[in-house]
């Protein structure tokens, strides 16, 4: 008896301050401020007590409830040192008895029937039974915890001494919401796709914050009558919220994943009152479009050559997946503005290995930059089609001479159709784009007046010789290539770009003209520089006059530093050849008369980001980022 009097003092103000156990208590409503205090002694009971009482689930119960009884029974004997038997209300009443869950227990069934909410809960004793039940198995074993935590000290237990005991509900906003005139408690939540798990969560979340609605997450089309269904939207850029037939059916766009819960939060938050029934009026949609046209970019290409400017261009990595918006963001953390270009590479491995599902994010990545103004220009490093396969992944080797190349552009052949597969896949791509009206900047056939790629002019063979095809070939591959996209695939939306490397005629490389396929199928000019720190190989080579004499507008479709300027092991890129450098060459560029559209910088690690002092490089006067592309594309259109 002495120890308890000792204890009991503290026992009380430890419970007076972490938990409110009055008569009737309750914490629903309570502001965190706010504490209840107790109006009478607790009930307390030692462990001799307590060893007397049986946790008494139901027998027929869920496998989380199951478990939660277990875990009841492992945590009271860790905290009272007591050993305490289990089992189901199958048995007829045994006295004393920690009743959990709604079992057959008259005591217990009251209790749950008195339950408004599905995450209310009850704590109390009466008699020699104490009630722990919950308006669900989740919030029983919430209940539990709470018990456990806040009402068991040592060796001693805290019940409510008021018949009312402890109860929780919670903050009800909405106490009667419907879809249509159905109670939302009925639907469950049809989520089969990985990229929308987090939004089938983030819905529930809303419907427990409002209502204290707790629906399944499914994968399966009739779990229930009526489902919230999400799916991604087979239009790319499409998102819907739609009441149809019973069912809210949302769809989703890579660009936004939480349309669906933007939306329902939106329709929330409109409700007057307690009680609220959605309808149809709450549907809505969203898609995107190209704010430009192809012939208003080439206007802006145009305007922007004839200035002196330089739209800033940035390639994304190899792998495909999710890097559009990567390289976006990377731009605008290292300077500080928006990327107005963005080059990308669609080689049929990068689209293979991704699969359709990353393709259709690169693709809605690509709408998303282009409905805000942003520029898209693409090559592929084709597969060399001796392969047989596109999926393979080698731009490199040779592919022979003429009688070859003549092969590769004959329908039939076993290399024209392993190229005209990869094609295949490029235009797929270039079609979903056109469809939202996005013009594309296309060079197919990058630095092919160089022997390092199998579509080179130069081909390089295994012994080390050189052959230079005809430049009938060549041009035979282009045209092949044009008919094949505006021909045969219909394609509009193509700016194609004729793209040699910096250099002049030797044995492994020819002139910058050589093979030009001719004014009609070429739009714009421009070529691929990768510089050793020499500037004035722009004027010993023959290449920037050479393409200046098509009177094409020009660009430098890739530009970066050699391998002699990469940084290795300690250095930092920065100190070896960053973008003070590059904007060194811009503006001797345009000291001596040179012009140019846009320059596109390769990609990581020798892009604008990776370079260092990309903020002193876009604040440079020449240097143009997004939003002043778009006041270019804005006087294009008032001029008409």
């Amino acid at each position: 008896m002495k120890r308890f009097l000792k204890l009991f003092p503290l026992l009380a103000l430890t419970l007076f301050m972490l938990v409110s156990c009055s008569d009737g208590g309750s914490s629903a409503g309570k502001d965190n401020d706010e504490t209840e205090k107790p109006t009478e002694p607790m009930v307390l009971a030692d462990i001799a007590d307590i060893s007397e009482y049986k946790i008494i689930r139901p027998d027929k119960c869920s496998d989380e409830l199951r478990a939660a009884a277990s875990d009841l029974k492992i945590r009271l004997e860790e905290i009272t040192g007591a050993k305490i038997a289990i089992g189901t209300d199958f048995s007829g009443d045994g006295g004393k008895e920690i009743l959990f869950g709604e079992t057959k227990r008259a005591i217990s069934k009251t209790a749950a029937e008195n339950l408004k909410y599905y995450s209310s809960y009850i704590i109390k004793k009466s008699g020699d039974k104490i009630v722990i039940c919950g308006g669900s198995d989740e919030s029983t074993a919430t209940a539990a915890d709470f018990w456990l935590t806040n009402m068991v000290q040592g060796t001693h237990i805290c019940i409510p001494k008021s018949e009312d005991g402890y109860s929780y509900d919670p903050n009800i906003i909405i106490e009667k919401l419907m879809i249509d005139g159905i109670n939302i408690s009925e639907y469950s939540i049809f989520c089969d796709e990985e990229e929308l798990k987090d939004e089938a969560k983030a819905l529930k979340q809303l419907l427990i914050d409002y209502s204290d609605i707790h629906p399944e997450i499914t994968d399966n089309l009739y779990t229930t009558a009526n489902q919230i269904r999400l799916s991604m939207s087979k239009d790319l850029t499409l998102s819907s919220f739609k009441l149809e037939d019973g069912h809210i059916n949302i769809g989703y766009s890579y660009l936004n994943l939480s349309y669906g819960s933007e939306k329902l939060k939106e329709a929330l938050d409109s409700a007057d009152g307690k009680e609220f029934d959605m309808n149809s009026s709450i549907n809505s949609s969203e898609t995107l479009s190209c704010p430009y046209t192809k012939e208003e970019l080439l206007k802006v290409l145009e305007k922007v050559y004839n200035s002196d400017g330089v739209i800033i261009g940035e390639q994304t990595p190899v792998a495909l997946a999710g890097t559009v918006t990567h390289t976006i963001n990377d731009f605008k953390n290292a300077t500080g503005q928006d990327l107005a270009l963005i080059g990308i590479d669609l080689r049929q491995a990068n689209l293979y290995k991704i699969g359709e599902k990353g393709v259709n994010r690169v693709i809605a990545d690509l709408m998303g930059f282009a409905s805000r103004g942003g520029i898209i220009t693409a090559s592929a490093h084709f597969s060399n089609p001796h392969h047989g396969d596109p999926n393979v992944y080698d731009p490199r080797g040779y592919l022979g001479k003429d009688d070859v190349w003549a092969e590769l552009v004959t329908k039939g052949t076993a290399i024209n159709e392993s190229f005209t597969q990869e094609l295949s896949s490029i235009a797929d791509l270039f079609e979903k784009l056109e469809e939202k009206g996005i013009p594309v900047i296309w060079r197919p056939l990058h630095e092919t007046n160089g022997s390092w790629f199998w579509f080179c002019m130069v081909q390089k063979f295994e012994d080390g010789s050189f052959y230079k095809i005809s430049e009938e070939s060549f041009r035979n591959l282009w045209i092949y290539i044009y008919d094949y996209m505006t021909k045969e695939r219909g394609l509009t939306n193509l700016i194609w770009a004729f793209s040699p490397n910096i250099g002049e005629e030797k044995e492994s490389m020819v002139a910058p003209l050589y093979g030009y396929p001719g004014d009609e199928y070429v739009d714009i000019v421009g070529f691929d520089w990768y510089t050793d720190g020499d500037y004035n190989r722009i004027n010993t080579t023959p290449t920037y006059n050479d393409l200046l004499s098509t009177g094409k507008i020009l660009c430098i479709t890739e530009f970066g530093p050699n391998s002699a300027l990469k940084a290795t092991g300690d250095q930092k890129q920065s100190d070896v050849f960053s973008c003070r450098d590059v904007i060194k060459y811009l503006e001797k560029m345009q000291d001596e008369g040179k012009k140019m559209a846009y320059m596109l910088a390769w990609a990581p690690p020798i892009h604008i980001a990776g370079l260092g002092y990309g903020d002193e490089f876009m604040n440079s006067a020449i240097t143009l980022n997004l939003e002043e592309v778009n006041k270019i594309f804005e006087e294009v259109r008032s001029s008409k």
